[in-house]
């Protein structure tokens, strides 16, 4: 965010991304921002009523600095602290009931969830947006018990974003499938029935995890843009690869398997 976008006298103007990640937040919530950056997320949400507490947290001093000097030129100090830490590190239980965490590669946001429980300091809601290895990133909070209750996906700047709203499960099974998983298989099974085709649970389990099952259920026409363009960078790469695919014989399968998942998410259009 350019320092011209920065007006203490006015909400500070988030990005679309950032914008579909703090109106996911439960109104009303006390929030951890981690990776807080410059604490603009915090702040509009403050600003706007949106949450009674907020705790912005980031492991770089640089940022932390810009960002606590942000929430005193807005005069938000009894609504905002922020706190140096590691990811969750310094977060005590039951400060908050909420976590943001946005704008970082799936594997780090893996990571954190890994390196502290959330559920062990009474968070309840985690408001995510990963950007990379979406598919492993989802498969992740499916087999921890997440349940995924809302994604929303969108393109902004020639780039596709998912905001993904997941809930901290309680129950100490994480055998069954979360309620959302087993909506879009069934909305797969019937799209699919009506082409002839058919699949196991196990793979459209995979297509679940790869695109995500709330955006399966509502695709809107940024996910259908994506779809299109991901196929095309599939066809691509098969057709470089095809004279050659016993060279690379796990590459080619890997990307006919993805578009195959494509193939089939278009069927939803």
């Amino acid at each position: 965010m350019d320092k011209k976008e920065f007006d203490k006298n006015n909400l500070p103007a988030l990005s679309k991304r950032l914008l579909t990640v703090a109106d996911m937040v439960p109104s009303g919530s006390k929030i951890a921002d981690i990776g807080t950056d410059h604490g603009f997320v915090p702040i509009y949400l403050a600003k706007t009523g949106r949450v009674v507490r907020a705790i912005a947290m980031d492991v770089r001093k640089g940022p932390l600095e810009r960002a606590t000097q942000h929430v005193k030129e807005y005069g938000l100090e009894d609504v905002i602290e922020t706190r140096l830490s590691d990811g969750l590190e310094k977060l005590e239980e039951g400060e908050v009931d909420t976590m943001i965490c946005a704008g970082m590669g799936g594997p780090l946001m893996q990571k954190i969830l890994e390196n502290k429980d959330p559920g062990s300091v009474k968070l309840k809601t985690l408001i995510l947006e990963p950007q990379s290895e979406l598919m492993q990133f989802r498969e992740f909070l499916r087999s921890k018990g997440y349940e995924i209750t809302e994604e929303e996906f969108l393109l902004e700047d020639g780039k596709y974003y998912p905001v993904i709203k997941a809930l901290v499960s309680e129950a100490e099974s994480t055998r069954n499938l979360p309620q959302t998983y087993s909506k879009a298989i069934d909305k797969l099974k019937e799209v699919l029935d009506q082409k002839g085709e058919k699949y196991t649970d196990s793979q459209l389990l995979r297509i679940c995890d790869r695109f995500g099952p709330c955006i399966l259920l509502t695709p809107n026409a940024d996910f259908k843009s994506f779809l299109v363009h991901e196929k095309a960078v599939c066809d691509t790469i098969l057709d470089k690869i095809s004279d050659v695919k016993t060279a690379h014989a796990k590459r080619f399968d890997q990307i006919s398997l993805e578009q195959s998942d494509i193939n089939i998410a278009l069927h939803l259009f």
